[in-house]
């Protein structure tokens, strides 16, 4: 993967108001976002998301 430097912070134009869901289950949480050069890494608990991890999946 390869990293870029951005000048300026994406615009997040659209984005979930609120979510419920039970412990385990399955939510996908929308958002819109308009920009460039956006990398896509994720964390969770300080813990890099990787893309091949099975628990867990970025749409």
């Amino acid at each position: 993967m390869q990293a870029s430097i951005m000048s300026f912070f994406p615009r997040i134009y659209q984005n979930a108001r609120y979510a419920i869901a039970q412990e385990g289950d399955s939510i996908i949480l929308p958002c819109r976002y308009q920009g460039t050069s956006l990398s896509r890494v994720w964390y969770r608990r300080n813990e890099r998301i990787s893309d091949e991890d099975p628990n867990h999946q970025v749409v």
